[in-house]
C-alpha cells in the first residue's frame, strides 16, 4: 500500500495523530490525566470513572480499541480483550 510512498505514510501518521488528539482532549475534559499520547497509543490515568464514547474510536477509516480498568493491569487485560474480539471495541475490567 505504501511501498516507497513517503507522502502517504506521512499523511496517515498525521491522521492517526489527529484522531488520538481528539480522544486525548475528551479524556482531559472528563477528568483523566494523559500519561502519554504517541504513535498509535494513548495511556490515561483517571481517579474517576468515565465512559469513552464509541464514536471517538472511529476516525474516517482509522479505528482504535480501548481497555478501561481501575488499575493499569486491569486496563491492559481489558485492552487485550477488546483487540482480541475485533476492532472498534471498548472493554471494561472494573472490580476486584
Amino acid at each position: 500500500m505504501f511501498k516507497c510512498d513517503i507522502p502517504s505514510v506521512l499523511k496517515l501518521s498525521c491522521r492517526v495523530k489527529k484522531a488520538l488528539n481528539s480522544i486525548k482532549i475528551y479524556v482531559e475534559k472528563s477528568g483523566g490525566t494523559v500519561v502519554f499520547c504517541e504513535g498509535d497509543s494513548l495511556l490515561v490515568y483517571a481517579d474517576i470513572q468515565f465512559d469513552l464514547p464509541h464514536q471517538l474510536l472511529v476516525f474516517d477509516d482509522i479505528s482504535f480499541s480501548a481497555g478501561i480498568g481501575n488499575s493499569p493491569d486491569k486496563a491492559l487485560l481489558a485492552l487485550k480483550k477488546a483487540k482480541g474480539l475485533g476492532k472498534k471495541r471498548i472493554e471494561k475490567f472494573i472490580g476486584d
